[in-house]
Parts: C-alpha cells; sequence; structure tokens
C-alpha cells in the first residue's frame, strides 16, 4: 500500500508532479528556476516531442552553465542527447559521447543520484556495454526501489538487452503502483507479445500508447498489423512513420535505426520482416 500511494502521488509521473508541471506550462523556459526545469522535462519524458525535445535541450545546457554543479541537470542533460540518437530528435555530433559524458559527470556530482545511475545505464545500454549497463542498472533499482518511472526504464532497457521475462517483470510491476504511468511503459509489453506471436495482445497494448508524435509507435502498429492481415491499418501506419522519418523509407535505414534499441539480430528480425511486409503494401 505505501509502495502504490507514494508511486501515485510523489513519482516523477505521479499526480503531484502534473499539477505543478501544468501550472508551469505557460511559462518561458528561459524564466524557470533548475527544480521548475526539471518538472518540464519530467513532462516530456513522459510523452516526448520534436520541439520540446529541442527547447529543453537549449534550455537545460544553459542552466548548466548558472548551476555546473546540479547533478539532475547533468542527468536530465544525459537523457537528451541519448534521444538525438534513439528517438532520432534533434541530432547534433556525437550524442553517445556527450550522454556519457553529462551522466558520468551526475554521478560523480551526486554518488546516491537516482537519476544520474539511470542516465548512465542508458548510456551503456547504447554503447553495448553490458557490464557497464548492468552496474548502472542494479545500482539504479537499489537507490530507490519505489520509483516507478526508474523501475520502468530500466526494465524498457533490459528487455531491449534480451532479458524479456525481467524486463517485462519489472515493467508490469511499475504500471501496477501507478496506474496514472506513462504510456511509454506499453512498448515492452508491445514486443513482449510480438515475440511470442501473439499479435492480437500486442495491437492490444499498442492501443494503449497515446503518443502519435512518436515514429516507433507507428512503426509498430504496422509491423503488427501486417502479421494481424490488417492491411489498411498496415498501410496507413507506415505512411505516417515514413512522413515523420523519411530515411524509413530505406531498408537498410529501417534496420539501422531497429538495431539501435536490440541488442540481438534474433530478436531484431521478426520485428524487421513484418515492417518490410507492411512496406510491401505501399
Amino acid at each position: 500500500m505505501t509502495d502504490r500511494v507514494v508511486a501515485t502521488v510523489a513519482d516523477v509521473h505521479g499526480v503531484l508532479a502534473r499539477s505543478m508541471t501544468h501550472a508551469l506550462r505557460e511559462t518561458s523556459l528561459d524564466a524557470l528556476t533548475a527544480h521548475e526545469l526539471l518538472l518540464r522535462y519530467w513532462s516530456y519524458q513522459g510523452n516526448p516531442k520534436r520541439d520540446e525535445h529541442a527547447r529543453l535541450r537549449t534550455a537545460l545546457e544553459a542552466m548548466s552553465a548558472r548551476e555546473p554543479h546540479n547533478a539532475e541537470v547533468l542527468a536530465a542533460r544525459s537523457w537528451l542527447y541519448s534521444h538525438e540518437e534513439t528517438h532520432m530528435f534533434n541530432r547534433l555530433s556525437d550524442p553517445r559521447d556527450r550522454a556519457r559524458a553529462a551522466a558520468r559527470r551526475a554521478t560523480e556530482l551526486e554518488p546516491l543520484g537516482q537519476h544520474g545511475w539511470q542516465a548512465l545505464a542508458m548510456a551503456h545500454f547504447f554503447d553495448r556495454d553490458r557490464e557497464g549497463f548492468l552496474q548502472a542498472l542494479e545500482r539504479t533499482l537499489a537507490l530507490n526501489p519505489r520509483n516507478t518511472n526508474a523501475i520502468a526504464g530500466m526494465g524498457f532497457l533490459l528487455a531491449h538487452m534480451g532479458e524479456h521475462e525481467r524486463g517485462y517483470a519489472l515493467v508490469r510491476r511499475a504500471m501496477e503502483l501507478n496506474p496514472q504511468h506513462p504510456s511509454w511503459y506499453h512498448f515492452v509489453e508491445v514486443d513482449y507479445h510480438f515475440l511470442r506471436g501473439e499479435f492480437p495482445e500486442a495491437l492490444a497494448a499498442i492501443k494503449r500508447i497515446n503518443m502519435p508524435d512518436m515514429v516507433w509507435l507507428h512503426v509498430l502498429t504496422a509491423s503488427v498489423c501486417a502479421n494481424l492481415g490488417r492491411l489498411d491499418e498496415a498501410r496507413a501506419a507506415v505512411r505516417l512513420a515514413e512522413q515523420m522519418l523519411p530515411a524509413l523509407g530505406s531498408e537498410a535505414d529501417v534496420a539501422t535505426a531497429r538495431a539501435r534499441w536490440f541488442w540481438s539480430p534474433e530478436f531484431q528480425a521478426p520485428f524487421h520482416e513484418a515492417y518490410l511486409k507492411a512496406r510491401a503494401l505501399l
């Protein structure tokens, strides 16, 4: 009961944080304090969008110039740099290097700061540094086992590394503790069912994701619908995905983009084949 109350109310995606963020929506980012800016950042994390990513990256870099020892700001910057690579948002040079450096500095400044360790786990994940990733992941989970956002984030990465059972169990735990969780938690549920050939269940999970600006939602929708024979929906999803990210019009670029998330070609292949089946409908 205590875990559920903490998650529902005090989590970064809990009732209190959402209420505070709502009051800041009309305020210029330049006018926000570091704490207020981080609330906007957590709102972005719940539903990442390209334009907000660019604004927050600029604002957080400016805040770091004013408060160079603020570990939370550094950790947030690390996540935004990682999103240049993973979400293909506003990419600049060497995003993985910048993400890793910012996360390392955050953990040096605040060794007990969970957010910094989360960011470092993310950076190691995309470096394919298994040992570094798992060390940062276990540290993240140990520091605050009631933070459902951290639990879900680490479960998400574990599942994409190939530890699907543990990853999915962590995400399910996070969803149970905070029923008002961000809808991106369901991406792990989609993957879990897809890899078992449970396509109706995968589609049901997709329908719970309210992130129309996220290209991966449309890529997955196309893949699942192609395997279900829902051809009109698959075709429409491909069109949306490739409007948002024209590079997906190339088979090689689709494979490269997906490989960022999946360590094992064995797990990547079924998704890739289904998406190509959907693209062939155009």
